[in-house]
């Protein structure tokens, strides 16, 4: 293809309790009989993007690159898990065989788990990695559910979109917001409510009265508030983590809720 850059990196992070350490997905493309591999310690669910991946491309518009292809997710000791991997492999693609720019591809971390037409599911551990993620100056694209997740850890730069179209074109992009056909990219609340969408609610407005059940967990926050605690939120997507964070500032007090 015309130009092919043959390598691609895209940075993203893995799950490693408190930690989220950087990863580098790696994409080469060579000649040689059609394959796809994918190496650097890659759990089963990993080593099953390469199928979602290939799909959601062409479902998406482009071309899946021809020849021998392999990913590499370095460190190669690090264990990585989950779907959170399916963007950055596919935008790693695409930028190696030259139908997407990349701009700034080393300024954003990706994350985002790919249907096989092409649109980002959430996945977890999106606070975690937007902390560190502030921490080394980067930017994020992540799925559209997951933006208000990553925008609770202080992140002014996390980019939500529905779809893999919409990623590549926010990775293409130098600005700060893009609107897209089939997908939005949102740098702020007000870039939202421009563009029509539901502005979120603002984090004081979160109370605990909004919360029906989860008596233990509630007190829980209660206690970390009162005293200053840490706390760590573990359980299955759906089961409530993200709304009680977003409760917890409520309880503090003004000048560290701010």
């Amino acid at each position: 293809m015309a130009g092919t850059v043959s390598v691609a990196r895209v940075l993203s992070r893995a799950e490693l309790g408190l930690d989220a350490p950087l990863v580098q997905v790696e994409a080469h493309l060579g000649a040689g009989l059609p394959s796809f591999s994918i190496v650097g310690l890659p759990a089963p669910v990993v080593r099953e993007s390469r199928e979602r991946v290939r799909a959601a491309i062409l479902n998406s518009g482009f071309q899946f690159p021809a020849g021998r292809i392999t990913v590499n997710l370095a460190p190669a000791e690090l264990l990585k898990h989950g779907g959170r991997f399916d963007l950055p492999i596919a935008l790693a693609l695409l930028v190696a065989s030259g139908q997407v720019r990349a701009a700034a591809r080393w300024q954003f971390e990706c994350y985002g788990e790919l249907g096989l037409a092409g649109e980002l599911k959430p996945v977890g551990g999106i606070f975690l990695a937007a902390l560190h993620a502030r921490g080394a100056g980067h930017a994020l694209i992540v799925p559209q559910t997951n933006g208000e997740e990553a925008r609770l850890s202080g992140h002014t730069t996390a980019y939500g979109v529905l779809d893999l179209r919409a990623a590549t074109l926010r990775l293409a992009q130098s600005d700060s917001s893009c609107a897209t056909a089939g997908g939005e990219c949102a740098s702020s609340r007000a870039r939202e409510a421009a563009d029509g969408a539901a502005a979120p609610v603002p984090l004081a407005a979160h109370t605990l009265a909004d919360v029906v059940g989860h008596w233990q967990a509630k007190r829980a926050l209660i206690i970390a508030a009162a005293g200053g605690h840490s706390l760590l939120m573990v359980g299955p997507p759906g089961s409530g983590k993200s709304m009680l964070a977003a409760r917890l500032p409520a309880l503090l007090p003004a000048v560290i809720g701010q």
